[in-house]
């Protein structure tokens, strides 16, 4: 239900991009520079561009720590929120509106590796998980 509401969140509002020149610059190479979006700004809105995606992601990075998908393995820990982060900005590109960018693939990893790691550091180890094994 979380990875739900991430999504909703990234891809709205809900409005395919079609034009193939937009597209196209969507998924330019400098998108995947961390902060080249932001370079230059130092207003309290970049501040909040930045905070957004890793206070989205923290808690998903907490709940997996204490209910993973898998014990081990690629979806093991943390990884599936990282596999999320890049399913939901990947396709914010063909979004109307929304667009691309590396830095909020880092944030959000990050976000939840330090969520994972906050929540199994605060002596809290895994109940079960999602998928068995």
């Amino acid at each position: 239900a979380y990875a739900l509401l991430i999504a909703f969140w990234a891809w709205r509002p809900f409005m395919l991009e079609t034009d193939p020149a937009t597209l196209h610059q969507q998924f330019a190479l400098d998108r995947l520079i961390p902060l080249h979006g932001l370079a230059g700004r130092s207003d309290p809105a970049s501040v909040a561009e930045i905070l957004k995606p890793f206070f989205l992601f923290f808690p998903l990075g907490g709940l997996l720590a204490v209910w993973p998908l898998h014990r081990r393995g690629p979806l093991g820990g943390w990884l599936p929120a990282l596999y999320l982060a890049i399913v939901t900005e990947s396709l914010q590109g063909f979004v109307s509106g929304r667009f691309f960018d590396g830095t909020d693939l880092v944030v959000q990893g990050a976000a939840a590796a330090i969520g994972w790691a906050v929540v199994r550091q605060a002596g809290y180890q895994p109940h079960g998980s999602l998928l068995g094994g």
